[in-house]
């Protein structure tokens, strides 16, 4: 994981951060990494406009193949753990860092020192501590949209943690964003991913996975759903609603098709 991480940090500086994780994503075979509902439209508006991506987080690969399905781009930015920072300096710039208590679970222990084994960097806070950070970040974050940018975030927060509330970092992102923007969210979601999707990588064994589908929702209009709610918490519980909703109607249709 050490020597892949180190590779990627590489690649952002090289040919840039969605192109680093395509270069990881083609390595997994063609026919393995399936992208839906991308048109001409949604293109123009991943590559040129003010834009706030929603992706899942269930497992590690969804990260990979949820920043290699959008379109390049030097403004983007992963609202995500402060251990990312410890990757590389060229993967640094694209991280808003969310921190982490010293009251985790022992199941998010182990996550992050699976992580930041070896990074030093020591990303345990205090509950206030933690929040004032993250709260900095996700202000940094609208900044970012706000200039034109583009922010990947995924509100199930740690893998490790099932819950059935996202975070209310999705409410207080759009809302500091505001109105007056002409910025737009998209929902995103990654199927077809497990446990074992580091060993994608490894010839022979590779062709024993199904595909990694990316579906993409139409885009809609930030400024639209302020207009119905502004109330930070409330905007995250409507919004997880429509996600749920979008994804049971993914999986009730036939089998993903390329676009």
């Amino acid at each position: 994981m050490g020597k892949l991480m180190k590779e990627l940090d590489n690649s952002v500086k090289e040919i840039g951060f969605v192109e680093a994780h395509r270069k990881i994503m083609s390595s997994i075979g063609k026919d393995k990494f399936i992208i839906n509902g991308k048109d001409e439209r949604l293109k123009e508006i991943l590559k040129n406009k003010p834009t706030v991506v929603i992706n899942n987080h269930p497992f590690y690969g969804e990260i990979f193949a949820g920043i290699a399905a959008l379109e390049p781009r030097s403004d983007i930015y992963l609202i995500g753990t402060a251990e990312y920072l410890g990757i590389g300096p060229n993967i640094s710039k694209h991280i808003d860092p969310i921190y982490m208590t010293k009251q985790m679970t022992a199941e998010k222990q182990k996550l992050v020192v699976k992580l930041g084994h070896g990074l030093h960097i020591d990303p345990h806070f205090s509950s206030e501590e933690a929040h004032q950070k993250n709260i900095k970040s996700i202000e940094k974050a609208a900044e970012q949209v706000k200039r034109n940018g583009l922010v990947i975030i995924m509100p199930e927060g740690i893998r490790a943690e099932k819950t059935t509330t996202w975070s209310n970092g999705i409410g207080y992102l759009l809302t500091e964003i505001g109105k007056g923007t002409n910025a737009t969210l998209i929902n995103s979601y990654v199927d077809g991913v497990n446990e074992y999707d580091l060993l994608r990588l490894a010839p022979g064994i590779k062709n024993l996975f199904n595909p990694i589908t990316v579906t993409f929702s139409d885009p809609e209009s930030i400024e639209d759903i302020l207009d119905k709610n502004s109330d930070p918490k409330a905007i995250t519980r409507g919004l997880k609603e429509n996600y749920d909703e979008w994804v049971q109607s993914l999986k009730n249709k036939p089998l993903f098709r390329p676009t």
